[in-house]
């Protein structure tokens, strides 16, 4: 099973050939899972609101008003998602907060903003081939009182293919992946060598959290991680049948 995190501009103008890609694997044999964030598009919205980003030590901070608005925004994405593979031919089962497929901790610190905690794999195993499972990280609590909570979604990619012990982890992305300190394209990257970089502050911003998502999920037990551009190229493709693309992440 391979598990696909879309972020950035792929939710936008590459989404059709994205899911192109995507349901041709399914249709090949392939299992695929996508779980997508949406964090440009809940910035637009917090504009179009008056709500201001706050950050808590160069993390989002979310209130009850943001998630909810969190919760809306990639619950349409899900749609326009799921939209894009019924016309391909196939069916989605969207698994958003209300399912309770993803349930999360809260970090108190961030307000209503979670870590991964269970998922319910089971769920996963009653899903017909030509079903796409698509999960935005927005997830559940883990009390049945908690309001849910807004999760990285490199996060609940990784531990959701942590706990099925996925055959590759795959994090679209608006890079064409890890550089070294020259901006030279690291086609391979060790778990030590993504400790090192981060240390040496070569790896930083955003990237942080995607090689720590990587290496919490080669030490789960994922075969292979990838991070990679997304772009009109059938890139998802090219990794499995053996193409250097992007970064690949290993022991």
């Amino acid at each position: 099973m391979i598990v696909v995190k879309i972020g950035g501009s792929v939710l936008d103008s590459e989404l059709p050939c994205l899911v192109d890609e995507v349901v041709s694997l399914q249709k090949s044999g392939e299992r695929v899972i996508l779980v997508h964030g949406g964090q440009f598009q809940l910035n637009e919205a917090m504009k179009q609101k008056g709500l201001e980003i706050r950050l808590v030590d160069g993390l989002r901070f979310t209130s009850k008003e943001v998630l909810e608005l969190a919760e809306e925004v990639f619950n349409n994405i899900s749609v326009k998602i799921k939209s894009e593979i019924e016309k391909q031919g196939l069916k989605c089962l969207i698994l958003n907060k209300d399912t309770g497929f993803v349930k999360s901790r809260q970090n108190k610190e961030l307000g209503f903003v979670g870590v991964p905690e269970m998922v319910d794999v089971a769920v996963l195993k009653n899903i017909p081939e030509n079903v796409i499972p698509v999960v935005p990280s927005v997830t559940a609590g883990m009390n049945s009182s908690d309001f849910g909570f807004n999760c990285n979604a490199d996060d609940v990619a990784g531990f959701i293919a942590s706990k099925i012990k996925a055959e590759r982890l795959v994090l679209l992305t608006d890079v064409d992946g890890v550089f070294d300190g020259n901006r030279n394209l690291l086609t391979t990257l060790t778990m030590k060598q993504a400790g090192d970089m981060i240390e040496g502050k070569t790896i930083i911003g955003g990237m942080i959290p995607k090689v720590h998502t990587c290496v919490k999920a080669l030490k789960s037990g994922v075969e292979k991680c990838h991070i990679i551009k997304g772009c009109s190229k059938p890139l998802i493709s090219e990794i499995i049948n053996g193409k250097v693309v992007g970064t690949t992440v290993q022991r």
